[in-house]
């Protein structure tokens, strides 16, 4: 698909010199989706606990296109963000096993348990002590 987008184009009268609109802020990088997608399909996942799938199907696009942009977004956002560790005085740690395609994926996933409803606080690759400690 190809997004055709109109950028405007601007002259002074005084001077004549030319500017125009630049299409950076409408989608990042070579996102397939725009910056208000993206931010839209993320706060689905995170507050309204929608699924990828279900967010999928309402931009009309694939599951792998939003889980990458909600991945993405959410590392630049969320888990970049040196306080959102603040005021965690409890965890919970459990291990889990994604069999997607007959390959099995072990990850840890740790929530934090001192408020309620448990948040999630990371998923980590991996099912040992080593990547736990990491």
């Amino acid at each position: 698909m190809t997004l055709a987008i109109r950028i405007r184009t601007y002259t002074c009268p005084g001077c004549h010199q030319r500017w125009s609109q630049t299409p950076r802020r409408t989608c990042t990088g070579r996102s397939k989706l725009s910056t208000t997608a993206r931010l839209w399909a993320l706060k689905s996942v995170v507050t309204d606990k929608m699924s990828i799938h279900v967010i999928a199907k309402n931009l009309d696009t694939s599951w792998n296109t939003v889980c990458t942009a909600v991945l993405d977004l959410g590392r630049s956002l969320l888990i970049a963000d040196a306080t959102r560790l603040d005021g965690v005085s409890t965890i919970g740690v459990d291990e889990h096993c994604w069999s997607h395609r007959g390959i099995d994926r072990w990850v840890i996933v740790i929530v934090d348990l001192t408020h309620r409803p448990a948040r999630l606080l990371d998923i980590v690759p991996g099912r040992s002590a080593e990547v736990f400690a990491d």
